[in-house]
């Protein structure tokens, strides 16, 4: 609970003269030794757009980054309406300007369906759409699972996925055994059971996470039954290896506050849309 209550002092970050935009919440800040005050608004991540308005412009040029996720392959940027070209630097994009009020940058954050295989054993894939790790529901988590584990039977994991609602991020999972399956967003489901990660089976030359089709349903067959609560962590992974893992993931990386960044204060909507 202490993280998520310290995600408001990560929002807005700043050192001499940039304005960094680190978490997509609804926000506003004021960089008082500027004077300058900005919003943000957004429903990330159920919209793929991120927009920040100048209220009351800085004094001086000054160089506003917006935080580019490394799940985004095709982000685009927008000025006052019209498109502007990306300067990637650190992870971020930066534009920098002499501010005027009502000045308003718009980032569009396309989210595409995405298959991660496990770092241990490319048999066993996880689903994402954008930012959000994707779960099938397997019922109450007060009561025994019993069933068999769900797994894949397809030859491209990727395709196998249907939208159903991509704004709920809900999508179909035809090619799943013993049965269809509807993925929606693992932090939605409270007290459920849940399958993150799906084991099938895959050739010594496919590309990571492609998996058989022929000769899957005799792979499957060979899973057995289980309870699918283990496969929520990947085989030979410790829940330390896995933390330490995400700390020390490249992909998206914004500087660390304390190596000459400082948090703004958040004065909005406190709201996390993560």
């Amino acid at each position: 609970m202490e993280t998520h209550a310290k995600h408001g002092e990560s929002i807005w970050w700043h050192d001499s003269d940039t304005l960094f935009v680190n978490l997509f919440i609804p926000s506003t800040a004021e960089w008082r030794e500027r004077g300058m005050k900005v919003a943000l608004d957004t429903r990330y991540p159920f919209d793929e757009q991120v927009a920040v308005t100048i209220a009351q412009p800085p004094r001086a040029t000054t160089t506003i980054a917006l935080r580019l996720p490394g799940w985004c392959a095709a982000p685009a940027l927008r000025l006052n309406g019209a498109a502007v070209p990306i300067v990637r630097d650190g992870g971020y994009a930066r534009i920098t300007r002499r501010w005027k009020a009502g000045d308003r940058l718009e980032l569009d954050l396309p989210m595409a369906v995405r298959v991660e295989p496990t770092p241990d054993d490319p048999r066993t894939i996880a689903y994402l759409h954008g930012p959000l790790v994707l779960a099938a529901d397997l019922g109450p988590a007060a009561e025994p699972f019993e069933g068999p584990v769900p797994a894949l039977v397809t030859g491209d994991p990727a395709a196998a996925l249907a939208p159903e609602n991509t704004a709920e991020h809900r999508f179909r999972l035809a090619d799943a055994r013993p049965a269809a399956l509807t993925l929606v967003p693992f932090f939605r489901q409270y007290d459920r059971r849940t399958a993150v990660y799906f084991p099938g089976a895959v050739r010594a030359d496919a590309a990571p996470g492609a998996l058989l089709g022929r000769g899957s349903e005799q792979e499957f067959r060979r899973l057995g039954r289980g309870d699918a609560d283990r496969q929520r962590t990947p085989r030979g992974a410790t829940r330390e290896a896995l933390r330490q893992r995400r700390l020390s993931d490249p992909r998206g990386a914004h500087p660390r506050q304390g190596e000459g960044h400082r948090a703004l204060r958040n004065n909005g909507d406190r709201r996390l849309r993560l």
